[in-house]
């Protein structure tokens, strides 16, 4: 029965890509309304934080659309956007990382007293976004949405498509994996 939704899926996401081509614009948004939240999903769990997740889906949506004209739907549209989301949010991710000196801070603090305490605030985020990453994909994602995108677990549930006990399970396990490799650095 899945295979045959899935086709349905697929039919219905090619008619839209060629509507989409023909400048229809009910069916890109169709399109965006369809898959918008599973692209954020993805954009949260590489980059734990909401605004440039929602930032790196209107990119992705940009860039479909601006090279909308040579693009050929091969297999389904959901894979696509899904693959575009993550490579797009892995890109943010290394701009983010980029090192600053020691030379660089000390232009930037300025007469400002509180920069050694943004240091050490950005040092507890690195420890935090390290143990994140060592999550299993589906943990983590459950973790920052609901942490950082306030999503009740019942909700991830829902749009998950998981058991609401398969959700706490994961956000159980995910919690404490994260209290031990915490209480591990802090030693």
């Amino acid at each position: 029965m899945s295979s045959v939704i899935r086709n349905i899926a697929n039919m219905e996401d090619k008619l839209l890509v060629w509507r989409c081509k023909q400048g229809n614009a009910d069916a890109l948004r169709r399109i965006y309304e369809k898959y918008r939240d599973n692209l954020l999903i993805i954009a949260l769990a590489v980059l734990f934080e909401p605004s440039e997740a929602e930032d790196v889906v209107q990119d992705v949506f940009v860039k479909f659309v601006q090279r909308l004209d040579e693009f050929e739907l091969r297999r389904n549209l959901k894979g696509f956007l899904g693959v575009c989301a993550a490579n797009c949010a892995r890109d943010r991710n290394k701009v983010a990382r980029k090192n600053v000196g020691i030379d660089e801070i000390a232009e930037l603090s300025g007469d400002n007293p509180n920069v050694l305490d943004d240091i050490i605030l950005n040092d507890d985020t690195l420890r935090l976004r390290s143990a994140l990453e060592k999550l299993s994909e589906e943990q983590r994602q459950i973790v920052i949405l609901h942490s950082r995108a306030d999503m009740s677990l019942s909700k991830i549930a829902k749009e998950l498509s998981l058991p609401v006990n398969t959700v706490k399970s994961r956000y159980r396990y995910a919690m404490e994996k994260l209290r031990k490799w915490l209480d591990e650095v802090e030693k």
